[in-house]
């Protein structure tokens, strides 16, 4: 939710360090929160940290209310959206007790691909339900930022298979789910009405560009929700999310590939 953490940030910087000194007007507008699902982009409604998005509002109106006022603008629009749709962050946990498991005395033997694609398997991503769920969401999203002068750049995810604790040999599983995932946003989207951004070349499986997982007592925490079989596991903190480095490389590829200048 913090305007000066999301990749869009540095986008506008790279945006604003390109022009002249006396075009650098305009300004940056964050609407983005933490954990929203397309449904809450278009609805609004509560987001990962316990905030509630305000009554009768939501990110998508207000962005169009601000684009609306500005037809005509420079205006571009960066979004992320899909993955909340689904229980990702669910197999996320269980990839991490699984992967790490191993370590405990009596655990499972050395986590391998077979294991991650069975973990996998449980994302509710496949269904075609949840994938029509997304796709629509995604073309009404993206109908709602059709203002004259706006510019919409859908940035997709990355594989984080080699990073934090999600192993080398969760490639093939995850690469996979990010495709069908590209796939459901895209399937709703007029290409003519934005851009589409893949950042998997400066991203996928780049620990140096992704936050850390090295909290011990978060590996303890999983371990017993799991063991516990409870429903209160969190994912680790920071990861899988980019870090500093991992920002600036997604806006350098949305400066690359989506045309913003």
């Amino acid at each position: 939710n913090d305007p000066q953490y999301g990749y869009a940030r540095y986008v506008y910087a790279d945006m604003q360090a390109a022009l002249p000194d006396r075009w650098r007007g305009g300004g940056y507008f964050n609407y983005a929160r933490s954990g929203f699902s397309t449904a809450k982009v278009i609805f609004g409604g509560r987001d990962a940290c316990g905030g509630y998005y305000p009554d009768g509002t939501s990110p998508v109106l207000d962005a169009g209310a601000r684009l609306g006022e500005h037809q005509g603008s420079w205006n571009r629009v960066i979004i992320t959206a899909g993955i909340d749709d689904t229980n990702w962050g669910d197999v996320l946990a269980d990839i991490a007790v699984s992967s790490w498991s191993w370590l405990v005395p009596g655990g499972l033997p050395t986590y391998n691909a077979n294991m991650c694609g069975a973990n996998v398997a449980a994302w509710d991503g496949w269904a075609e339900n949840i994938a029509s769920s997304i796709s629509d969401g995604a073309g009404i999203i993206v109908s709602q930022l059709q203002v004259p002068g706006t510019r919409v750049v859908w940035v997709g995810y990355f594989n984080l298979a080699g990073t934090g604790p999600a192993p080398a040999s969760c490639s093939n599983a995850i690469r996979n789910a990010t495709t069908a995932l590209h796939t459901a946003i895209r399937d709703e989207l007029n290409s003519a009405t934005y851009t589409w951004v893949d950042v998997g070349t400066p991203m996928d499986s780049r620990s140096d560009r992704i936050q850390p997982w090295y909290y011990l007592e978060d590996l303890v925490e999983q371990l017993r929700c799991s063991a516990e079989f409870s429903a209160d596991c969190t994912n680790p903190p920071g990861w899988p999310h980019p870090n500093t480095n991992g920002a600036q490389a997604i806006a350098d590829e949305v400066d690359r590939q989506g045309g913003l200048r």
